[in-house]
């Protein structure tokens, strides 16, 4: 089978974070995120380490946002997983994040010959283990800061980018939420939203989700902004490139629930 899966064309341009405070508890897990970004890990936990942690990171401007803000969802959920561009620390340990999941996250098998990654290979954000990037190419090569029991589908939030939380069954479907936030856009809440397939659904391996969206792909490409999204663009192609080429969208609630609804 010929097979033609285009997600070459998503990247993410993110903005500078604001460093939160790190309480002493959660050194552990600093320690974790200082070894998955190759920093020294024999650095000791004082106000000095975490201003050059900063600088760190933000040398590092493409995922910068996400890695904080998905430290700080980590410092209040004890059991998910961290991942940094689909690593994970465990008991010291470093492994793929679909092996840290064991099952509860990252489920599927690798993509077709043309792009063989995991579920969750090069992902970076946190888990929760309740089914949270579920599929071939699920959360492939995405930045997202939190997923809770949403991305479901082949490729339902590949390449997505400077995403702060997806939740309560939200990008479910093939393609649904793939490429959101690309080229320098934000958003910050999908809940209850964006489920349904591409148009060529029927077709998989030879989709083009360019010309065939699902519900929400694409959205707020190009340094646009979406804020809250909340029970809303349930449907094919419903909110596909909403709020494209710099766009702002600040909240939908219960709105955009049909086909192309808000295209």
């Amino acid at each position: 089978i010929e097979t033609t899966v285009d997600l070459d064309c998503f990247s993410s341009s993110i903005p500078s974070p604001t460093r939160p405070s790190i309480p002493t508890a959660n050194m552990k897990l600093l320690k974790a995120i200082i070894i998955a970004m190759g920093m020294s890990s024999t650095a000791s936990a004082n106000t000095n380490t975490q201003k050059g942690i900063r600088a760190m990171i933000l040398a590092n401007k493409e995922l910068a946002s996400v890695q904080m803000r998905s430290l700080m969802a980590a410092m209040e959920c004890k059991d998910c997983i961290h991942c940094i561009e689909g690593k994970a620390l465990v008991d010291g340990v470093e492994m793929s994040c679909q092996d840290a999941c064991d099952g509860d996250c990252c489920v599927g098998e690798d993509g077709p010959d043309e792009l063989p990654l995991g579920p969750c290979d090069e992902f970076t954000g946190v888990l929760e283990r309740n089914g949270a990037c579920s599929g071939v190419l699920s959360c492939a090569r995405a930045n997202i800061a939190y997923v809770s029991d949403s991305c479901v589908g082949f490729g339902a939030c590949a390449r997505a980018s400077s995403v702060d939380k997806i939740v309560n069954r939200s990008c479910v479907g093939i393609y649904s939420c793939t490429g959101i936030g690309d080229e320098g856009g934000r958003i910050h809440l999908l809940d209850d939203s964006c489920r349904g397939d591409a148009a060529c659904y029927e077709d998989i391996f030879n989709c083009n989700f360019s010309t065939n969206p699902g519900p929400c792909t694409k959205m707020a490409v190009a340094y646009g902004h979406v804020g809250d999204v909340v029970s809303s663009c349930n449907g094919k192609e419903a909110c596909a490139n909403l709020a494209e080429a710099g766009g702002v969208v600040r909240k939908l609630e219960f709105s955009c629930n049909d086909h192309a609804a808000c295209l």
